[in-house]
């Protein structure tokens, strides 16, 4: 258990050592119900938020620095594979991987996100923001998150139906997708044909 309390000997973060300490609790926790002890006599309490890092909204900077390369234009196709990612799916990873366009103006939150530049001359503007309702930074993490995934299907969406020829993730298929759930989600929503 010093060890775990160890933060320089242990080579890995609070969380990491919070996580291994509530598998130890459960499995004496088990010889506790076992009545093989009396009781757990290990305090295994952490603050898991003690030198956590929260992840900043992208600047300004980034993003542009970000859309200013060629798998965010219509020289896409020039961007070679790397070890057998398509450059369209290197370019849905990276938009996956986003944090979440979450910038504040005054003491509220706004979604604000970049129109791909394929979409630009359909939808007439660059550059889409809408207010998440909110002032507080929790409550603002998941509706961004969510209108999103929303902006990237509608995107998504307007792509196909003006038959453009860069979609999303075109080499991936339902029956890659890992979870059963994903799979199935996938054949029968986004893989099936629009209406």
């Amino acid at each position: 258990m010093r060890f775990l309390l160890d933060s320089e000997a242990r080579g890995f973060g609070r969380k990491t050592a919070a996580n291994h300490a509530a598998c130890i609790a459960a499995l004496v926790n088990v010889a506790v119900k076992d009545d093989l002890i009396d009781r757990n006599p290990l305090d295994l309490s952490f603050d898991k938020t003690i030198g956590a890092e929260t992840r900043e909204p992208w600047t300004d900077a980034e993003l542009t620095r970000m859309y200013a390369h060629a798998l965010f234009s219509s020289q896409m196709e020039d961007v070679p594979e790397w070890q057998g990612v398509k450059p369209a799916d290197g370019r849905a990873l990276l938009l996956m991987l986003q944090h979440t366009h979450l910038i504040k103006r005054g003491s509220r939150y706004y979604i604000r996100r970049r129109v791909p530049s394929d979409l630009v001359s359909i939808l007439g503007k660059s550059e889409v923001t809408k207010a998440l309702g909110t002032s507080n930074l929790e409550d603002a993490k998941r509706p961004c998150r969510l209108e999103g995934s929303r902006l990237d299907a509608e995107w998504s969406a307007l792509r196909h139906t003006h038959a453009a020829a860069d979609v999303a993730a075109p080499s991936l298929t339902a029956d890659e997708i890992p979870t059963p759930t994903g799979g199935a989600w996938t054949r029968a929503r986004a893989l099936s044909p629009r209406e």
